[in-house]
């Protein structure tokens, strides 16, 4: 009796550090990932969050790479958001400005700003020196308006 709960905890020890290493590594700059999403049709990759981006591991050489900085996997990242509506954003970093915009969206590959949207129109805020511009109403960030809407249809 005694020799089969040491077998049992073996076991499920052994198991629990499996799971664990499959789903769990380091991104190249050695911060950690946890990859639990899938893609349907998709074997070879898991796909993990990390400070709202996207991030995806290859199974056979645990390869990570940052999907959401590279503009041609936006169609993957869109479909990723749809399955898993909670993944990226489950804890918003929330920027708020006078007038109640929450900066909560983010463009891939911009690291200078952030996104919001107030009444139906688009703002966004330079994170250096926290000006706040309307971008809706600036023919010169319609391609950034009609990408936004893309990434996040629910938005306005």
């Amino acid at each position: 009796m005694k020799f089969n709960c040491y077998l049992f905890l073996f076991i499920f020890i052994s198991f629990t550090k499996t799971v664990s290493a499959q789903y769990k590594t380091k991104t190249t700059d050695g911060r950690k990932v946890v990859y639990k999403y899938t893609y349907p049709g998709d074997d070879q990759y898991h796909y993990g969050v990390m400070n709202n981006e996207w991030y995806t591991r290859n199974i056979n050489t645990g390869k990570t790479f940052n999907i959401s900085r590279d503009p041609k996997y936006n169609s993957t990242i869109i479909k990723l958001d749809a399955l898993y509506p909670d993944a990226r954003y489950k804890y918003k970093p929330v920027y708020s400005a006078k007038g109640g915009i929450d900066f909560i969206y983010t463009y891939p590959g911009d690291k200078q700003y952030l996104y919001g949207v107030k009444e139906g129109e688009w703002y966004t805020k330079n994170i250096s020196n926290n000006k706040i511009f309307n971008i809706t109403r600036n023919a010169k960030f319609l391609k950034t308006i009609i990408k936004l809407d893309e990434m996040y249809p629910g938005a306005r």
